[in-house]
C-alpha cells in the first residue's frame, strides 16, 4: 500500500507543492520521470539562457494551479450549480460501482482486470443488488473517514468538504466528501500528466515527426536494414497518427473509452503513457492495500476510491458528458491551469518583469 509520507517539491513559482501518496508513485514512473529531460520552451534557452524550464516542474505547477481552480470553483458556485455537480458525480459513481463490482467479469479495463479478483474478495456475498451495494460502500466510506483512512496533507488544503466527520452537520454529505476527494485527485492527475507525451524540444520535433511519418508512410528503403527501420518507425506512430477510430490507440477504463483522434500527437501519446502509469501503479496499490492489515472498511473505501479516481480522470479526458467536459477545461480551456503556470514560469525564468499572476 502507498505509504502516507509527506512528500513535497520546492518550486520557484508556487513555493512548496505537496504530493499525495498516489501522485508520488505516478511521478516516479519512467513515463513521467522522462519529463526531467524535456524542455518546456523548446529552443528558447538559446535566446534566454536562464529559461531552461523542464516539463517536469511545469506539470507539477499545473497540478497545483488546477487544484486551486477546482477548489475556488466549487467554493464560489451557487448552491444549485454545486448540487447539480454532485448529482452528476453521484450518478457516475453509482454506475461505476455497479459495473466494477456487480459486473466485474465483463470488464476489460487493464488496470481493473489486474486486481479484479482481489476486489471481488472484499465484496463476496454482499453484492446481490445495486442498492445494497451502495449502502454497504457508503457505510464503509463513513467508517473509513472516521478512521482517517483518507488523510493526505497534499489534498487537505484543497478539500471543500472537511474530512473530519465530527465537523459535518449533515450526515448526507458522506458521499459528497468522498466524491469531491475523488474528483480533486482526478483533476490533479489529469493536469499532472497533461504534457507527458511531449517529445524532446516539444512542438518543433512533434511537427517534424508528423511530417516524417507522412513522407515515409508508403516508402520502401534501399535495403533490408532501412526497411526494418522504416517499419519500426511506422509501427511506433501509427496508433497515434491515424484518424481512423478503429485503428487508433484506445485508452480503456471501466466506463469510458477514448481515442482522441482529433487531438495533437503529443496528447494522444500522452494518453497512452497515462494509461501505462495507471496500469503500473493502481493495481499494485489496490492489491497491497487488500493484503495489508488495514481494517476492512479502509480496504473497501480505498479500493473504490482508486477506481473512482481513474474513472473520473478518463471521463474528463474523454469528455464523457457536459460536466466532465467542463471539468476538463480546468486543464485544457481558454484560461486554464496549463497557461496560468507557464505564463508565470516562463516569464520568471526568462528574467522579464511581467507575467506575474496572483491567485
Amino acid at each position: 500500500m502507498l505509504e502516507k509520507k509527506l512528500k513535497q517539491i520546492t518550486d520557484n513559482i508556487h513555493d512548496t507543492i505537496y504530493l499525495s501518496a498516489l501522485e508520488s508513485e505516478l511521478i516516479s514512473t519512467p513515463y513521467f520521470y522522462r519529463l526531467h529531460d524535456i524542455y518546456q520552451s523548446s529552443t528558447v534557452y538559446m535566446t534566454f539562457p536562464s529559461n531552461r524550464t523542464k516539463r517536469y516542474e511545469h506539470s507539477v505547477g499545473t497540478m497545483e494551479v488546477a487544484s486551486s481552480i477546482l477548489y475556488s470553483a466549487v467554493s464560489n458556485a451557487d448552491n444549485n450549480i454545486r448540487n447539480q455537480l454532485f448529482k452528476c458525480l453521484k450518478q457516475y459513481y453509482s454506475d461505476i460501482l455497479s459495473l466494477s463490482i456487480l459486473q466485474s467479469g465483463k470488464q476489460t479495463a487493464p488496470y481493473f482486470v489486474m486486481c479484479r479478483d482481489k476486489i471481488g474478495s472484499l465484496f463476496s456475498g454482499n453484492n446481490s443488488s445495486g442498492s445494497k451495494l451502495q449502502k454497504l460502500v457508503k457505510d464503509n466510506i463513513k467508517e473509513a473517514l472516521i478512521e482517517g483512512c483518507f488523510k493526505d496533507s497534499a489534498l487537505e488544503h484543497f478539500q471543500f468538504y472537511p474530512m473530519d466527520i465530527d465537523q459535518q452537520k449533515d450526515s448526507g454529505n458522506i458521499e459528497n466528501i468522498f466524491l469531491y476527494r475523488c474528483l480533486l485527485q482526478a483533476v490533479r492527475i489529469v493536469s499532472l500528466f497533461h504534457d507527458v507525451g511531449h517529445p524532446p524540444y516539444s512542438h518543433i520535433i512533434e511537427k517534424v515527426i508528423e511530417e516524417l511519418y507522412q513522407k515515409y508512410s508508403n516508402v520502401e528503403g534501399k535495403n533490408e536494414w532501412q526497411n526494418d527501420r522504416l517499419e519500426n518507425f511506422r509501427n511506433c506512430l501509427s496508433d497515434y497518427v491515424t484518424k481512423d477510430p478503429e485503428k487508433a490507440y484506445v485508452c480503456q477504463a471501466i466506463y469510458s473509452h477514448t481515442t482522441r483522434v482529433d487531438d495533437a500527437l503529443h496528447e494522444r501519446v500522452g494518453l497512452s503513457l497515462l494509461q501505462s502509469a495507471i496500469n503500473d501503479v493502481v493495481p499494485e496499490t489496490i492489491i497491497n492495500l487488500i493484503n495489508s492489515n488495514k481494517k476492512k472498511c479502509c480496504k473497501i473505501a480505498s479500493s473504490i476510491y482508486y477506481i473512482m479516481v481513474v474513472e473520473f480522470a478518463i471521463a474528463m479526458l474523454a469528455e464523457k458528458n457536459i460536466v466532465f467536459k467542463s471539468l476538463h477545461k480546468i486543464v485544457d480551456g481558454i484560461v486554464d491551469s496549463d497557461r496560468l503556470d507557464y505564463i508565470m514560469r516562463d516569464s520568471f525564468n526568462s528574467g522579464v518583469d511581467w507575467g506575474k499572476i496572483p491567485y
